[in-house]
C-alpha cells in the first residue's frame, strides 16, 4: 500500500500512524497567505508560530518590512517578528532561521551583525563578535542599556532562538578571559 510516496509496506505500525497523521494534518493545513495547502517546508513568524509557505512569507516579509520589523500575516494577529522560523517535514531536519532583514546595526559600532548574533541574555540587543570583545574590559552589563546579564546566548541570527548560551565567570567583575575563550570556541 503506498500513500503519497511513502511505501507503508517496510513500515512500523507507530511510523505508519504517525505519517498517516502527518499527511492529514498537512492536507488540512491552509496557508494564511495564499489559502494553498501547505505540505513539506513551511515558514513561521518566531514569535508566534503561524505556519505559512516559506515563499509566500518571505514576499510578504519583502513587501511589508519596516526597520528589519514585520507584523505576522495573519489579520488576527497583532505580533511583530525580526527572524523567521523555517521547517520541513524531512525525517531528521532542523528548523533553519532567517533575519527579516539582511542588514541589522550592532547596537554599539553599527557595523551588521553576522551570524551568529550575540546578545546578553535576557537582552533584545545584538552585537557584533568584535564588540563583545569590548565587554572583556567592563563589568557584565549591556552597553546599551546598562542591564546585569550572566550569560551570553548566541543565535544564528537576529531574532532567533538561542542555540548556546555561556555562562560568564560572575565571581569577579570583568569578563574573563576563558569566558572569552568560551565565547569564540562555541561561535567559530
Amino acid at each position: 500500500m503506498k500513500c503519497g510516496s511513502v511505501n507503508f509496506l517496510n513500515l512500523s505500525m507507530t511510523r505508519k500512524i504517525a505519517i498517516k497523521h502527518t499527511l492529514n494534518m498537512a492536507e488540512n493545513a491552509l496557508c494564511g497567505i495564499c489559502v494553498s495547502p501547505l505540505f513539506n517546508t513551511t515558514g513561521s513568524p518566531v514569535t508566534c508560530d503561524h505556519e505559512f509557505h516559506f515563499g509566500c512569507l518571505e514576499s510578504w516579509n519583502k513587501n511589508n518590512a519596516s526597520d528589519g520589523k514585520c507584523k505576522c500575516p495573519l489579520a488576527t494577529c497583532d505580533k511583530t517578528f525580526i527572524c523567521m522560523k523555517v521547517t520541513t517535514m524531512d525525517e531528521g531536519s532542523n528548523p533553519e532561521y532567517f533575519p527579516v532583514a539582511l542588514n541589522y546595526p550592532c547596537n554599539l559600532c553599527y557595523s551588521f551583525v553576522k551570524s551568529p548574533a550575540i546578545s546578553p541574555s535576557g537582552c533584545d540587543h545584538y552585537f557584533c563578535s568584535d564588540c563583545i570583545l569590548q565587554l572583556s574590559t567592563g563589568k557584565h552589563m549591556c552597553p546599551t542599556n546598562n542591564k546585569p546579564f550572566t550569560s551570553i546566548d548566541v543565535s544564528a541570527c537576529v531574532g532567533a532562538p538561542p542555540t548556546t548560551t555561556i555562562l560568564l565567570d560572575v565571581s569577579h567583575r570583568p569578563i574573563s578571559s576563558n569566558d572569552l575563550l568560551n565565547i569564540f570556541w562555541t561561535i567559530t
